[in-house]
């Protein structure tokens, strides 16, 4: 590895003393760094909106660039490499942000110039799943997301919802909505909404509801489903007019949808984890709570 895209978030401050150390110390370890604008990279500050993207080649490698190492937080994580189209690129992020999921903790310039030099980290691909999206005049808009889809109501009252798995009827649901989630977003809005946290190496999608309607006459359903990351699954707004919905793409919404269709076809994106990084641990310190070890400080009551 001899050339390190650095690419740090604009709207955070805290970035800027890292940054100005980590190009003397990758130098002195024979590594060359660039930036975006270096490389003409375009880097929104906001996500672009559904279906508004130059990218052509989704997936290709960021050209002339080994590695991107990213200063942010997840969410700059998710708007840069969906922004550089998911490349084959190898990602690794220092946290600058509140949760972290996707990063690794920060870490002096030193340190990680000698961590990078010496290939110390792990890697996990996440797959990014694409969704066809049919708006109520008929025209249609492609987008991929590397946490999640959430097809919801757009107006105060429930949306009624036929949702298909590999062309077979699951559900007629009425309810606030229905997420689709990819491992990487299963700790996300999923888990907000009661859906299982899936291990990354875990290759798979999941169907989460949100608020089923309660009443049997109504049928919805009531529970999270996990399916295998080759399942096509197909959502239908069954009343569009009365009860209007949108699909939000990670965070970027389409308003007046009339259907989506959504399945995995092959983008990845791969992130590198530092030395001691374990899954379990880093859900257990950020969602959980306490000390994986099992050495916390909660008081247990005497038998």
């Amino acid at each position: 590895m001899t050339r390190v895209l650095i690419a740090a978030s604009p709207l955070n401050p805290q970035v800027e003393p890292l940054l100005s150390e980590l190009k003397p110390a990758f130098a002195a370890r024979g590594l060359e760094t660039v930036t975006a604008e270096e490389l003409n990279l375009d880097i929104p500050i906001i996500p672009p909106m559904p279906g508004d993207s130059a990218i052509l080649n989704w997936g290709e490698p960021v050209k002339d660039v080994d590695l991107v190492l990213v200063l942010g937080g997840d969410g700059f994580m998710m708007t840069l490499t969906r922004a550089l189209g998911y490349p084959s690129t190898p990602f690794y992020g220092l946290n600058f942000g509140r949760v972290g999921f996707l990063m690794n903790p920060a870490a002096p310039a030193e340190e990680l110039a000698d961590l990078i030099a010496g290939g110390s980290w792990t890697s996990a691909s996440y797959p990014v799943l694409e969704a066809t999206i049919v708006l109520s005049d008929g025209r249609c808009i492609v987008d991929r997301a590397f946490n999640d889809f959430v097809i919801e109501r757009a107006s105060g009252q429930t949306v009624e919802l036929l949702s298909y798995i590999d062309g077979v009827m699951l559900n007629r649901y009425s309810g606030d909505g229905l997420i689709v989630a990819t491992p990487g977003g299963s700790t996300a809005y999923s888990l907000a909404a009661g859906g299982p946290v899936i291990h990354p190496l875990v290759d798979s999608m999941m169907v989460t509801p949100l608020c089923p309607h309660r009443p049997v006459q109504f049928h919805s359903l009531q529970f999270p489903l996990l399916l295998t990351l080759d399942s096509a699954i197909r959502v239908v707004n069954s009343d569009r007019q009365k009860r209007p919905c949108r699909c939000v793409c990670d965070g970027r919404a389409v308003e007046a949808v009339s259907e989506v269709a959504i399945r995995h076809d092959g983008l990845r994106i791969e992130l590198l984890r530092g030395p001691g990084y374990n899954f379990v641990d880093m859900l257990v310190r950020k969602v959980i709570g306490g000390s994986a070890t099992g050495d916390d400080s909660i008081e247990r009551a005497e038998p």
